[in-house]
């Protein structure tokens, strides 16, 4: 099972943001990210939340299917905070 360090809304975009994905819009405290594919690929979450646990496990999934890469190379590419084994 994973073990994911928490990490902010502010430090999430900052990965997506090494990743190629661009801020769409802020609305209200959440965030809109964009990555340029075909078909493109938005996600949108709270930025004033920390995320852990299955939240984070959730968005990497989500990541890792429409970007079509394992969660090792999703860690490559993005930098993302977490450590142990993948389930």
């Amino acid at each position: 099972m994973s073990q994911f360090h928490s990490i902010t809304g502010e430090e999430l975009i900052q990965a997506l943001e090494k990743g190629g994905y661009k801020i769409a819009h802020r609305v209200n405290g959440h965030a809109q990210l964009k990555k340029e594919m075909s078909p493109p690929h938005k996600l949108t979450f709270p930025i004033h939340k920390t995320f852990h646990g299955e939240t984070l496990s959730a968005i990497i999934s989500d990541l890792s299917n429409n970007l079509e890469i394992n969660k090792e190379e999703l860690q490559e590419r993005f930098g993302w905070f977490f450590s142990g084994e993948f389930e």
